[in-house]
C-alpha cells in the first residue's frame, strides 16, 4: 500500500470503501509508523516553504540547551566564631552589606553560610540580648538571621529555635 498523497496521514477518520463510517485507530505497530511517516510527508511538503528548514543538520537545532546545576558547598567564613556580642553583629553586618567581588571570595555569601551552618544560631541569640536594645542596629543581619533559620513548615520537619532560645536562657 504506497500512499502518494501529502498531508498527515489519519487512518482513523480516514472513510472506508463502500461508504461504512470510518476505519479504527490503529493500535499496533504499524499505525504508529503511518503517523511518523504522515508527519514526515507534511514537512517535505512544507519543506520548500521554509529555506532553513533545508539547511537543518539535527532535528534539535536552534533550541535553547537546557541548564545544568550542581551543589554547591558552603563555605563559612569562621572568624565569626571567634567574635561575640556587638562585635560579631558589626562584622556580620558589615560583610552581609558587601557587594559581591569575587567568585571564590564573597564575603557576603560567606557570612551567610556562617548564619545557616548549625551553632549560629545559639551565638546569635546570645549576641541579640548582649547588646539589648541596640539589636534594630543590625537590620540585614536580623533579616538573613530571620531567614536562615524560620521555623520548620506544618508537616515538615527542622529545628525549632523557639525551644532552643527558652531552653538555653533558662
Amino acid at each position: 500500500m504506497a500512499y502518494e498523497r501529502v498531508g498527515f496521514i489519519d487512518l482513523a477518520n480516514e472513510p472506508r470503501p463502500g461508504g461504512l463510517g470510518t476505519r479504527p485507530a490503529p493500535t499496533s505497530r504499524s499505525g504508529a509508523v503511518l503517523r511518523v511517516l504522515g508527519r514526515y510527508f507534511w514537512l517535505k511538503h512544507r519543506e520548500a516553504e521554509f529555506e532553513d528548514v533545508k539547511r537543518m543538520s539535527r532535528v534539535d537545532e536552534g533550541f535553547i540547551g537546557t541548564l545544568e546545576a550542581r551543589f554547591v558547598e558552603p563555605n563559612p567564613d569562621n572568624r565569626y566564631d571567634f567574635l561575640e556580642g556587638l562585635q560579631r553583629l558589626q562584622a556580620l553586618e558589615e560583610a552581609l552589606a558587601t557587594e559581591r567581588r569575587k567568585w571564590d571570595d564573597d564575603r557576603a555569601q560567606r557570612a551567610s553560610d556562617w548564619l545557616r551552618q548549625p551553632g549560629s544560631a545559639e551565638l546569635l541569640i546570645t549576641d541579640f540580648e548582649k547588646v539589648g536594645a541596640r539589636v534594630g542596629d543590625f537590620p540585614t543581619v536580623l533579616n538573613d538571621f530571620g531567614w536562615a533559620h524560620r521555623p520548620p513548615e506544618e508537616g515538615k520537619s527542622g529545628p525549632d529555635i523557639s525551644t532552643t532560645a527558652t531552653q538555653d536562657t533558662q
